[in-house]
């Protein structure tokens, strides 16, 4: 080595890389085989040989192809890595999975940070504010995507993946249970819902078939979700899949004699309804049927479809109270909800038909009608919400549910006064849910499509001033929400009340720092809002002072 000029470092260490190669490439192949028992063991004898020089940063490597390989690590093994909290983190995710099934501080660790990092992605993507694009409309709503690019396109879920693999359903159970203690435990974030639908997806669409078969004991919740998942990314619930849910639904709900996992199934399918891409497409479901009501001059109690959709409303309004009690039964409604409250919303959803009808006909006739004339008291007590309806509001939560999407529905049509949407909006502000963040971006979604309407002072009073403003005193999602819509209806507004929205919407001192960049972006976009305004009534000046001056005749 000396008279070819070569290292004895050097020398060995190439010995070592060749030997290294071959053994994991070996180790490839045994995997391969591992129903043969002498490969199993095998494999066991190069760990125990190789298991002491773990801390190797040559040798490790090795160490950790074979960790990955086997199909079960010494106890004695995986204690010594847990208790080297740096070697722990270096291990492949392959073995921290052998850890995890007996150390579950560990796993929840490791898992919850997912859980919330996921819900900042949800929100963010409902939000849509960029450095860019600021507060631009986006071409879809976000609660549109399918679920299965909502799932790949997803860093998270990629992650979450990673974490849980294909093999165990002890993992994917086990971080089940976390995810729903989650959830009752910050209770606010229904997003907590869409992840755990997310997960059961991710078991239906591996090709792991054993983890599927594993998993049979489950199985009215995975089909379930399958269904709703279905009808999400046709965004709507067709005959066959609705009497496939009922089914399932009604052997929740009717078995007397039930072991703690089938009591728990109830709970489970309400959290997959709670679901806000759920919950939208339900919702806008059952809009669709009362408009078919309407049509066809039938009572919404007589629409079986109606009533079961209301049902599936009904259990996600209640999926807290039904996951926090293993025991519990399906809620049961007051009868007044069908007879009362499903009977105005139709009424409402008329009244906006033919409001969009005669908008139609008087712009094609070009004459104000009678409607237009009488005092605007008149036209908004006539959409005034009724004392039982507001009663229902606060008492059956199912109902602030169906309004609120009622509210969505409404913002999509063209038709005049807006008496109807203010009067419902009023009556379901002050419940939590209308401040919830994939509400609002349906809404502000919605009334984006129709800012040169927010000229109207009642439209402008009703949706910023009575509500958003109202509701944004210490939430920075209601802010950045109206701010949306602020970007898109200033320039649609007259002066007076330009300046009384950037005067209210200024930032408070407790949301100063997260907000000031985009008031600022805001304040640049009125400034040549004005400016654009000053120049074109200069233009007009100069046109009429052009103008020649006709002669007095004798």
């Amino acid at each position: 080595m000396d008279l070819l000029s070569v290292h004895r470092y050097d020398f060995h260490r190439s010995v070592v890389d060749e030997l290294k190669e071959k053994i994991i490439a070996r180790v490839d192949v045994l995997v391969k085989t591992l129903e043969d028992k002498k490969n199993v063991e095998k494999l066991e004898t190069l760990l125990d040989n190789s298991f002491p020089v773990i801390k190797n940063p040559v040798l490790q490597p090795v160490v950790f192809k074979v960790l990955q390989a086997i199909p079960k690590i010494k106890d004695s093994y995986l204690k010594q890595i847990i208790d080297d909290k740096e070697l722990y983190r270096q291990v492949p995710i392959e073995v921290k999975r052998h850890i995890w099934k007996d150390n579950q501080d560990l796993f929840s660790e490791e898992i919850s940070p997912v859980f919330d990092e996921y819900v900042k992605e949800v929100e963010n993507q409902l939000l849509s504010l960029s450095e860019e694009g600021m507060m631009s409309p986006m071409e879809a709503s976000v609660l549109a995507w399918a679920p299965k690019y909502r799932r790949t396109n997803s860093a998270t879920i990629s992650r979450l993946s990673q974490l849980l693999g294909t093999s165990s359903r002890h993992l994917h159970d086990l971080a089940a249970d976390f995810l729903r203690s989650t959830y009752l435990r910050k209770r606010a974030c229904d997003h907590y819902c869409t992840l755990r639908a997310a997960m059961l997806m991710l078991a239906h669409e591996s090709e792991a078939a054993g983890l599927a078969a594993d998993m049979a004991s489950r199985e009215p919740i995975r089909k379930f979700c399958w269904l709703l998942d279905a009808c999400m990314r046709d965004h709507q619930l067709d005959k066959k899949r609705v009497n496939e849910l009922q089914q399932i639904l009604d052997k929740a709900s009717n078995s007397r004699t039930r072991s703690k996992e089938e009591w728990r199934i109830l709970g489970d399918l309400a959290m997959l309804l709670a679901d806000p891409f759920a919950v939208v497409t339900v919702g806008d479901s059952m809009v669709k049927l009362l408009v078919q009501c309407a049509q066809g001059e039938s009572l919404p109690r007589k629409n079986e479809d109606l009533l079961l959709l209301l049902r599936l409303m009904a259990l996600a309004s209640r999926s807290m109270e039904l996951l926090s009690n293993d025991t519990a039964k399906e809620p049961k409604m007051s009868a007044e909800v069908v007879t009362q409250f499903l009977p105005y919303m139709l009424t409402l959803l008329v009244d906006d038909e033919l409001d969009e009808w005669k908008s139609k006909m008087e712009a094609i006739a070009k004459a104000p009608s009678d409607m237009e004339e009488a005092p605007q008291l008149a036209k908004m007590e006539h959409y005034a919400v009724p004392e039982n309806v507001v009663r229902l509001l606060a008492e059956e939560p199912v109902c602030v549910g169906i309004a609120l999407q009622v509210l969505i529905h409404m913002t999509h049509r063209s038709g005049e006064p807006w008496g109807g949407f203010v009067c419902l909006l009023a009556a379901v502000a002050s419940d939590p849910r209308a401040v919830e963040l994939a509400f609002l971006h349906q809404l502000i979604n919605g009334l984006i499509g129709r800012a040169s309407e927010f000229e109207q002072e009642e439209l402008f009073d009703a949706v910023l001033d009575k509500f958003l403003l109202k509701k944004s005193a210490t939430d920075p999602t209601v802010w950045k929400q109206t701010y949306r819509l602020a970007w898109n209806a200033v320039a649609h507004l007259p002066r007076s009340l330009r300046t009384r929205l950037m005067e209210a919407i200024k930032p408070k001192k407790k949301l100063a720092d997260s907000l000031e960049p985009l008031y600022a972006k805001l304040v640049a976009k009125v400034d040549h809002v004005e400016k654009e305004a000053a120049a074109a009534m200069g233009q007009q000046d100069t046109a009429l002072f052009g103008l020649p001056i006709a002669k007095p005749t004798a």
